[in-house]
């Protein structure tokens, strides 16, 4: 998916990550505006800056003073698409958070292949195609080997360059990463070695449209019985995340699915979509008034179902050290089928009472979603309850990401070093430690870089990537490593 260049904050598929606050330079300030007004985006200074010379480029050095410039760099579809250039990059791969592409061929299609209609998915926000393409290749694979049905896939993106890239269907090998290893059989029965890349089958490539579109503008007035909508949601301001909550759900046929990232459930609130758990994973579904889920999905009789998952319990001490997958779970999931956003406000209550246990991962997950609404005060409550009773690597990166936010990076770097030292596989801590130390001594520099590699080597089967905006550990390995071909040579292992 589309997802922001390589700056700190806040996924695969999307706009650039938020800043906090807004950049002190005029023109810049004058751009993130403009870029949130009209595309919902809270750009990172980075890209603005690309958009800035882009700009300059094509209006002339002194564009900027022009009277009602800002007013209309971004009017027109065709301006919103070229500033999507400098605005996003390609930060995706083949079945990426794997749960969700074992839920579609143990759940969903299943349902699918009994309905008397071609089933239509929609793969929004798809960055250069991975997404659609991983769809398109389990959905055929079922039709051919269990039980025929048809389909067919939309797929669109802002970056027209990731959208020719896409309908190209050629890919370097490093779109296959650890994460979708267990899916590498359909990769190679749907596409073709070429160079040090592969090209997609021209059969799979017939399945999918790509095209340009601004989901901002809808969904083109189609319907979809589902929609992967993945780790972009985040990436937009607050009352455009509603705007585009209400056209997936209008987009949506009854019963219909919706799949975001597993990184994004706690910023969901819609009371067309209800919220669902199955195989270890949650997902959306648009349920009419009067009609329940509980028989929407039946096993199917030509295969054996793989025997169900127990669902996780919650530890009902005061505080217990966070679990990244604990978290996940939490974020959606609780007692009463209640997601954590609707049990702030007794949260707050309790943890302002001091008078009932209350789960950790309950507490973690709301501090998650606070600092990503960018709700300071009422984070540094919960954190403030939470750091009575527990000093974990956890607790102290999240007090870091609260002063990180609010530009307090002295304070910051403090956190980061000390949730370091508790875990040293906790690469997120080390990460921002090296992002901080950007401006330091180039030795200095390099040694926390390799140490935040090291980090990364050994925390990734540990689900990290609910923290820094739900990259992958891979992403940001790259990231670490292009920055030390910039220092000093080649990275060494």
């Amino acid at each position: 998916m589309n997802s922001p260049s390589d700056a700190p904050k806040k996924p695969d598929a999307s706009p650039s990550v938020p800043v906090p606050g807004e950049p002190a330079d005029p023109v810049i300030k004058n751009l993130y505006r403009r870029v949130e007004q009209a595309l919902g985006i809270r750009a990172a200074a980075d890209t603005l800056e690309k958009l800035r010379e882009y700009l300059e480029q094509r209006h002339g050095a002194g564009c900027f003073k022009t009277p009602g410039f800002y007013e209309q760099i971004l009017r027109f579809p065709e301006d919103v698409f070229a500033a999507a250039r400098f605005l996003t990059i390609n930060e995706t791969y083949f079945f990426r958070e794997t749960v969700y592409f074992d839920l579609l061929r143990q759940e969903f299609l299943p349902y699918f292949a009994r309905l008397d209609y071609p089933i239509r998915v929609c793969s929004a926000a798809t960055s250069i195609g991975c997404e659609a393409y991983s769809l398109a290749m389990v959905m055929d694979d079922y039709s051919r080997t269990i039980r025929p049905f048809h389909f067919q896939i939309d797929a669109f993106d802002l970056n027209p360059d990731a959208v020719k890239t896409a309908k190209n269907g050629r890919y370097m090998a490093n779109t296959l990463r650890e994460d979708g290893g267990r899916w590498k059989f359909l990769l190679k029965r749907y596409t073709q070695a070429e160079g040090d890349g592969f090209v997609v089958a021209p059969g799979l490539r017939n399945r999918v449209h790509f095209y340009t579109h601004n989901i901002l503008n809808g969904l083109l007035g189609h319907h979809y019985d589902l929609i992967f909508f993945r780790n972009t949601l985040i990436y937009f301001s607050g009352d455009k995340r509603q705007i585009i909550l209400d056209h997936l759900a209008d987009a949506l046929l009854d019963m219909g699915i919706l799949v975001l990232g597993i990184s994004e459930t706690p910023a969901v609130s819609h009371p067309l979509l209800k919220s669902q758990y199955a195989r270890e994973a949650f997902y959306f579904q648009k349920i009419p008034e009067g009609m329940s889920a509980a028989v929407f999905f039946q096993a199917d009789p030509v295969r054996d179902p793989a025997p169900e998952p127990s669902r996780p319990s919650l530890k009902k001490t005061m505080i217990s050290p966070a679990d990244p997958g604990g978290i996940a779970v939490l974020l959606d999931d609780h007692e009463g089928d209640q997601p954590i956003i609707r049990r702030l406000p007794e949260l707050f209550r309790k943890a302002a009472e001091g008078t009932e246990p209350l789960s950790g991962d309950e507490l973690f997950a709301a501090v998650i979603y606070l600092l990503g609404q960018e709700d300071f005060s009422k984070a540094d409550i919960l954190l403030a309850f939470i750091e009575k009773y527990d000093n974990s690597a956890f607790t102290l990166f999240l007090r870091g990401e609260y002063h990180y936010f609010n530009h307090r990076k002295k304070e910051a770097a403090a956190n980061y070093t000390a949730a370091a030292g508790k875990n040293k596989a906790f690469w997120p801590a080390f990460y921002r430690i090296c992002t901080l130390a950007a401006k330091e001594n180039p030795v200095q520099y390099e040694y926390k870089t390799r140490k935040a590699l090291e980090s990364i080597d050994q925390g990734k089967e540990k689900r990290y990537e609910l923290f820094i905006g739900g990259f992958s550990p891979d992403y940001y390995q790259r990231v670490l490593e292009k920055r030390l071909l910039s220092t000093r040579g080649p990275a060494r292992k």
